[in-house]
Parts: structure tokens; sequence; C-alpha cells
């Protein structure tokens, strides 16, 4: 198998075509994070509002079994 030899300019490419790709990375990250924050926020407001409909659990009908 032969080594495979760059040089400089190829070297610089491939550098700065990764770090192209970090930023977009971080850029994707940085947005994922602010979803999770408004979701959160949105997710607290919800239960705020339903705990304040819902003050007592309401309890299940009991059914009554006719005899057989």
């Amino acid at each position: 198998m032969s080594k495979i030899r760059y040089n400089k300019p190829d070297l610089e490419k491939i550098i700065m075509t990764q770090l192209e790709n970090l930023n977009v990375q971080g850029e994707h990250i940085r947005l994922i994070k602010e979803q999770n924050e408004l979701l959160l926020k949105h997710n607290y407001k919800l239960i705020d509002e339903l705990s304040d409909k819902l003050k007592e659990p309401k309890p299940y009908p009991i059914s009554k079994k006719k005899p057989s």
C-alpha cells in the first residue's frame, strides 16, 4: 500500500472544510438547545394551566355488577 501524501494547499482545504462543518454542527446544537428551552417553558406553562383547572381528581364511576 502506498502512503497518501498531501501538499499544503490540500491540507488547508481539508482543514477549512472541517472547520466549516464544525461551525455548522455548533449552530445546530445551539438551535436544539434553544428549542429545548422553549419546550420546557411551554411545558411548565401547560402544567400550571392544567393544575389550576383540575384542583381535585375526579373519581371513576363504580360500576355495579349484576348478579348472574
